[in-house]
């Protein structure tokens, strides 16, 4: 994802949530969720493409996060 859609996607969040009544912690948690889910699905992608198309399994994203790989 784009830098400009992500801060996007980032203050569409924030809207979301300011309009649910959240407080400021509470939507700092949301987005630290959303950036997490989105880098593993970066990740997943990676391995995907290493593994010739075939869908990483979470033993395998596990095992590259512990080796170090770049969720970046």
């Amino acid at each position: 994802m784009n830098p400009i859609d992500l801060g996007r996607e980032l203050m569409a969040l924030e809207s979301r949530c300011i309009a649910e009544g959240m407080n400021a912690v509470q939507i700092r948690k949301e987005k630290d969720k959303f950036l997490s889910e989105m880098k593993i699905n970066e990740l997943k992608e990676k391995i995907k493409a290493e593994n010739g198309g075939a869908e990483p399994t979470d033993a395998e994203i596990a095992k590259s996060i512990a080796a170090g790989m770049s969720l970046a």
